[in-house]
């Protein structure tokens, strides 16, 4: 059973699972999926399997391969067979109306599938049209540890929390594909 977290105001009494308290959403699907956007994705056979909107922390795969368990960004030699160089690191983004406190980020990997993401650095930004930030950890460093399994949850506080609009996390390395489940957490 999952705890719950229970707190009145005035009138209302509100009862939540501890799990969803301090998250932005993604893990809920209060974050719709046209506001998770990334740098590619893997469509290995045109069937949208492995967009960004999958990589929502806990999200279940199958292995038939039926449902994939997170975004899989697209492969990185065939970017360099297509393209003839390698692109700097794949990113996953996430859009909010408002600007949102965010305090620290969760990662997992791909269910059903030895990828994941090893390390990655997050940026962010306050307003659409201005450049991105780098976030620091509390090591005071720009680059996260990520995960060493598929199921794993790896979190990472950032150094300060962030007041964003749009929030990314930028791949830096990965085991075998580039593949990611994430959250982030608001409090």
């Amino acid at each position: 059973m999952t705890p719950t977290y229970k707190k009145l105001y005035k009138h209302i009494t509100c009862f939540s699972p501890q799990d969803t308290l301090c998250k932005l959403g993604l893990q809920t699907g209060f974050i719709p999926d046209s506001a998770i956007t990334g740098s590619s994705y893997w469509d290995s056979a045109q069937d949208e399997k492995h967009v960004p909107s999958h990589g929502r922390l806990d999200r279940a795969g199958h292995p038939s391969g039926t449902l994939v368990g997170a975004w899989v960004a697209l492969n990185r030699e065939e970017l360099v067979f297509m393209n003839n160089f390698l692109p700097s690191g794949e990113w996953i983004q996430v859009e909010v109306q408002k600007p949102t406190t965010i305090t620290g980020v969760i990662t997992q990997g791909r269910n059903y599938g030895a990828m994941w993401v090893t390390k990655f650095k997050v940026e962010y930004k306050t307003k659409i049209h201005e450049s991105w930030t780098e976030i620091r950890n509390k090591d005071l460093q720009n680059e996260f540890w990520g995960n060493s399994d598929e199921n794993t949850k790896v979190m990472n506080m950032f150094e300060n929390p962030v007041e964003a609009i749009q929030i990314r996390i930028v791949v830096v390395s990965w085991n075998n594909f580039i593949a990611l489940r994430h959250e982030y957490l608001t409090c």
